[in-house]
């Protein structure tokens, strides 16, 4: 029957255990979804790793409760009842427990700087072998493995090395503090035999003092262990919390789009990173059916500009407003809904070609993704590959080239038929092929919306409405392309140093054809 009654008990406590988790994990993904990009782009992916594979699941809501009733309670009641029986052998008993206590607090510190020092190794650790495994073609390419193979074991040696000093650390209390605590043992034998022979206790008590002795301490050994689990979870608990805590972007009040009008207006708009770099009183407006270019130097907050249209992050000065309305008073699906986004690394979720072209829309038909899909200028690709649209493509995308992942972003942007479209670099990194091909998409995808491209393809910047020079988180220069190539400032500069970059790569492909043509 008690057999009966503990597994009932066990299976309750630890299925109180795995609903704790798992809401925790639901508040946490709740949490980070509210929480700023600039949180992500802070933080590694190692991070992340760490949180939900080690640190949640360090969270026991069972084993410590019931670990603390054993080390605490169950002495201290039978102790309590000892001490009725004679005093004085229920005192002996409990001499070595101050001490216990001592030896414990003694090394709590020392032990405590070792489990943090082995809790950042292990993290780094971590953090490096995920640098490693993403990084190794990279690694590879560019023979670079010797060194980052020294990184990873540093890391590695590091993590031992603190291992072994938490190690020593806790074996020195393990050793210590149980010899301690059975001194009480010694003084129960030297007093009970001491009373026994003064006739002052009965051989009965005696004997029962000395059996109680030789189980009493053992649920006090416990406390090591709490000790040492106690760190780990105590650790783990404050990253929770420290997630939990986090400032979320302000929710909206939930007003309506005024007229349903998708305009878009920054108003003297200031944000600032933690670095100091941002962007300063920007000002423009994005109307439908027009396209808006921003261009400028690398770091000159194009891609700023676009994650505070989206509400990655909140401008921290003046107010982006959507239809008039300012963002941060919108509900969040009317702002999320307002908008499709083609970044420069189009994100492909591990699943078929068509799933992710209908990631927005989940519920579209084959026949709305196919036609995307040929807008996009990706049905020629994807009917080649082995399953077409039912080719599965794993994390990242990476079987597919870049051009072509692109395509698919755009095929899902024009899928998900927002009002607004955001482009970031749609174009980089893919040749002169590709970026003909995804150049038509973008105009069959921008038709009758508002358009907001971040670029340095300088052949996009010249076909949009209004075309915004950025520098150092300023506009210094606004017009249309032809406006700016007569007023020969910084976006006619840019404008030349294109066309001759573009003038010198066509040369170099014509030299390699003729060589090639020659030696043939």
């Amino acid at each position: 029957m008690a057999g009966v009654f503990s597994f009932a008990a066990q299976r309750c406590l630890f299925g109180v255990q795995r609903d704790a988790v798992s809401n925790l994990q639901r508040a946490i993904v709740a949490k980070l979804a509210a929480l700023p990009i600039g949180f992500f782009q802070s933080r590694g992916a190692a991070m992340l790793n760490t949180l939900f594979s080690a640190h949640l699941f360090q969270l026991d809501f069972v084993t410590p409760p019931g670990q603390m009733v054993r080390a605490v309670f169950v002495p201290l009641l039978s102790g309590i009842v000892l001490i009725v029986l004679d005093w004085r052998l229920g005192l002996a008993l409990f001499a070595g427990v101050p001490i216990f206590l001592l030896v414990l607090a003694a090394n709590s510190e020392s032990y405590g700087k070792a489990w943090n020092r082995l809790v950042a190794s292990r993290e780094e650790a971590n953090a490096r072998s995920v640098e490693f495994l993403l990084g190794l073609p990279v690694i590879r390419a560019y023979r670079l493995l010797d060194g980052k193979l020294s990184r990873f074991s540093d890391a590695l040696a590091h993590e031992r090395a603190a291992s072994w000093a938490a190690t020593r650390s806790l074996a020195l209390s393990a050793a210590a503090a149980p010899a301690v605590l059975e001194l009480g043992f010694v003084g129960v034998i030297i007093a009970g035999a001491s009373l026994l022979v003064g006739r002052q206790i009965d051989l009965d008590l005696f004997v029962l003092f000395v059996v109680v002795g030789l189980v009493f301490y053992r649920p006090m050994f416990e406390v090591l262990d709490l000790m040492s689990y106690g760190r780990a979870v105590a650790r783990s608990a404050r990253e929770v919390r420290g997630i939990l805590s986090k400032p979320t972007l302000q929710e909206g009040n939930g007003a309506l789009l005024r007229g349903q009008t998708h305009d878009l207006r920054f108003d003297k708009v200031g944000f600032r990173y933690e670095s100091g770099a941002g962007l300063s009183n920007i000002s423009f407006s994005a109307t439908k059916g027009t396209m808006t270019a921003l261009v400028g130097p690398s770091g000159s907050g194009k891609s700023t500009v676009l994650a505070l249209a989206t509400r990655f992050w909140d401008a921290l000065d003046g107010t982006v407003r959507l239809g008039g309305t300012d963002l941060r008073d919108l509900a969040p699906r009317a702002v999320h809904g307002s908008f499709s986004v083609v970044f420069q690394e189009t994100f492909l979720i591990c699943g078929s070609i068509a799933a992710n072209i209908r990631l927005g829309v989940p519920d579209a038909t084959a026949e709305d993704v196919e036609g995307a899909a040929r807008s996009a200028m990706a049905h020629e690709f994807i009917e080649g590959l082995p399953d077409g649209y039912d080719t599965v493509v794993g994390d990242g995308g990476l079987s597919l080239s870049g051009g072509e992942r692109q395509r698919i972003g755009i095929a899902r942007a024009i899928l998900n038929d927002a009002p607004i479209l955001l482009l970031d670099e749609p174009t980089a990194s893919v040749d002169p092929e590709a970026e003909q091909k995804i150049r038509t998409a973008l105009r069959v995808a921008a038709m009758g919306k508002t358009v907001l491209v971040a670029t340095h393809n300088m052949d996009i910047a010249a076909e949009a409405d209004q075309i915004i020079v950025l520098a150092d988180g300023a506009i210094i220069e606004r017009g249309t392309d032809q406006e700016l190539l007569r007023a020969n400032a910084t976006y006619a500069t840019l404008r030349r140093l294109y066309q001759k970059s573009r003038s010198w790569t066509l040369r170099s492909l014509d030299d390699e054809t003729s060589a090639a043509e020659g030696e043939a």
